[in-house]
């Protein structure tokens, strides 16, 4: 098991704060939240990049800072691209190889497909190339545990589509995964499990199953009219995010509630103007937490 134990981390100071999290082998857990929220940090830190301030990451029970031949079985892919840009592909694979003892794996390459692109340097490669080789350096040495920071960023959807069915695979050979996303159709596709960090703060984890559960009876609703009704949605216990002049609430029951909202609404001196189903319901689930958390 892959954890981490009342975790605080950052770099001048604290930037994430008492977060616990337990991966099994086979697990994806997925890491959702805005930009800023903490998630790159949660994600270095995770994969043994910074220590700590506070807490421990454990693999196996083993602390990772405390014993740096169990950190070698974790694989990190960060979220950017400067990596030597002036090194070939392989020269880059080669140098990964010696620091952590580990033979050239061609299975991975091809399942990467880098393979092509081995006598080109770095700097030369598209974002979708340079993703492949940043995955291929986290698996080179065949870990355990996966830490792919927002690993489909910025890719074509090919690419991206590939990218996934790779994820997919590391899963089901009992790789346990953290990974960061900002994508909620792709964390729906792959996850298990579901973090939403705000602040910091880890505000919200489950399975995704029970997630799915709980949103089946969810509707997300696009409300504009005259005026600002945050304070009167917020009145009746709704979560509120505003988008432009439409303000984004999730009900269980549309044709229950949404008439009692609008008469709500209108008893407060509000026009509705439009009333809407719009959006992921696991996108409102999000928007509902990091409402809660702010």
């Amino acid at each position: 098991m892959f954890k981490l134990e009342d975790v605080h981390a950052g770099y001048a100071g604290v930037i994430v704060r008492d977060v616990n999290i337990s991966v099994n082998p086979g697990e994806v857990h997925a890491l959702l939240g805005p930009n800023g929220s903490g998630k790159s940090t949660l994600l270095r830190s995770a994969a043994g990049v910074i220590p700590p301030f506070k807490g421990r990451i454990l693999l196996d029970g083993i602390d990772i800072f405390r014993n740096p031949h169990i950190k070698r079985r974790i694989g990190y892919m960060p979220e950017g691209e400067a990596i030597f840009r002036g090194f070939t592909v392989e020269r880059l694979i080669k140098v990964m190889c010696r620091l952590y003892e580990a033979k050239i794996n061609e299975r991975v390459f091809e399942e990467t497909r880098i393979k092509e692109i081995m006598n080109k340097t770095i700097g030369s490669l598209s974002m979708g190339q340079k993703r492949r080789v940043l995955l291929s350096l986290a698996l080179v040495h065949d870990p355990d545990v996966l830490i792919l920071d927002e690993p489909t960023a910025n890719l074509d959807f090919t690419t991206a589509d590939e990218m996934r069915r790779l994820i997919k695979q590391l899963a089901k050979e009992g790789r346990a995964i953290f990974m960061a996303s900002h994508n909620i159709p792709e964390v729906q596709e792959l996850a298990s499990h579901v973090e939403v960090i705000f602040r910091g703060s880890i505000v919200f984890q489950d399975l995704i199953s029970n997630v799915e559960k709980h949103i089946k009876s969810m509707v997300s609703v696009r409300i504009r009219c005259t005026g600002d009704p945050s304070a009167c949605l917020r009145e009746l216990g709704y979560g509120v995010i505003q988008e432009g002049d439409s303000y984004i609430i999730a009900v269980r029951n549309f044709d229950e509630e949404m008439p009692k909202i609008t008469a709500y609404l209108g008893s407060k001196g509000l026009n509705i103007k439009e009333v809407a189903k719009a959006g992921n319901p696991l996108g409102e689930l999000l928007r509902e937490k990091l409402e809660e958390g702010s």
